[in-house]
């Protein structure tokens, strides 16, 4: 298909081109061809004039008594000192005529090849929209094969290990390991239905005015915990308290999916967050020294399933989908994810903006879900 799709389009296009070219030669010369008919009879019109009035004036009339018995007979022809000829308003019309002929076969011609640019445009863009759903379809099915088969080997691993060689204080150690591995499992898991009851318009958010830096402050240190990290990976810049109007049962999966994405493509180094007031937003701004992305990877950022590089040689892990799914939280709720990047390799900053509260704060559910 990938092959097949664009070759057919291109001989579409070009017969289409070549039939348009053809009907317009036509037309065009058909056009010549009835202004040419046209200008024949004009001149048979005057040789038959001609010919009447030279009967008239054999018939001892004088050329104007002859010219005033015989005109009415030829409208189209008129007498100059004694002269005929083509009337020039006839002459003038028939020319007008051909103009008009000339620019409605053009102005058609236009529009045709306005329509057909149009479809070309559209039939170009599908392709390249397959082409990407293809690739997205690749990438999440290796994606999703990677996620699932990583933690469920460790997990078979450290049960085969405690069957085979049991040591009691080690058990802790395994077990930890284990929780970590499901923890992920269930992660990855509750995200893909997170976004299917998106997709079937299950939720609808509830906004009540949510003191921001403290659910941060809570989400970031449930995480942190959760994920085994150092207190200098990720920490919270000083600041004021910012309330403001959110739903706080999705505060969490917003902000512990930022905080994932900092921390797979941060690549070990500090990530800052910062809870600051702005116009009448508030704002979370999340800043990793990590990987960052390029202008051209900005765009799909927050698109479902979709993860820069190849999924076939990708090692860090995910399926794509906290982005695309903070995003429509976010967007659920009224509030907006901006992201910026200097470039690859150059660390990325992503914000997030509530609209700012008028009554008292509470704290979101750092352990709700939706349904």
């Amino acid at each position: 298909m990938k092959v097949k799709l664009p070759f057919w389009a291109f001989f579409l296009t070009l017969l289409f081109l070549c039939q348009l070219s053809w009907w317009g030669y036509m037309l065009w010369e058909q056009a010549d061809e009835t202004r040419l008919a046209r200008l024949q009879t004009l001149q048979n019109e005057l040789f038959h004039a001609e010919q009447a009035l030279a009967e008239q004036v054999n018939a001892e009339m004088m050329p104007e008594a002859a010219w005033e018995m015989v005109h009415s007979s030829f409208p189209q022809i008129v007498s100059h000192s004694g002269i005929l000829q083509i009337h020039g308003d006839s002459l003038t019309q028939l020319d007008h005529r051909h103009a008009r002929k000339r620019l409605m076969i053009l102005s058609e011609s236009i529009v045709f090849l306005a329509l057909a640019a149009l479809g070309i445009g559209l039939l170009l863009k599908t392709i390249r929209r397959d082409t990407f759903l293809v690739l997205q379809q690749s990438n999440f099915l290796h994606a999703v094969t990677h996620e699932f088969r990583s933690p469920l080997h460790g997990l078979r691993l450290a049960v085969e290990t405690i069957i085979r060689r049991p040591n009691a204080e080690k058990a802790k150690e395994y077990a930890d390991g284990m929780l970590a591995d499901l923890t992920r499992l269930d992660s990855m898991v509750h995200n893909v239905l997170q976004v299917g009851r998106l997709d079937a318009r299950g939720y609808q958010a509830e906004l009540h005015p949510v003191a921001l830096r403290e659910s941060v402050r809570t989400i970031l240190q449930q995480y942190k915990k959760t994920q085994g990290l150092s207190g200098h990976v990720m920490t919270l810049a000083d600041g004021e308290e910012v309330t403001i109007q959110a739903d706080p049962i999705t505060m969490t999966p917003i902000i512990q999916n930022l905080l994932s994405n900092a921390h797979k493509y941060g690549q070990g180094k500090p990530v800052t967050l910062h809870v600051q007031q702005e116009s009448g937003w508030g704002e979370l701004i999340v800043e990793d020294q990590g990987n960052g992305f390029s202008a051209k990877d900005r765009g799909f950022l927050f698109r479902r399933f979709w993860r820069a590089g190849d999924e076939r040689t990708r090692t860090s892990p995910g399926v794509g989908l906290g982005l695309f799914l903070a995003s429509e939280l976010a967007r659920n709720q009224g509030a907006t994810i901006h992201a910026e990047s200097p470039g690859a390799g150059q660390g990325a900053t992503f914000t997030v903006r509530w609209l700012l509260a008028k009554g008292p704060a509470m704290l979101s559910q750092s352990n709700a879900t939706f349904s």
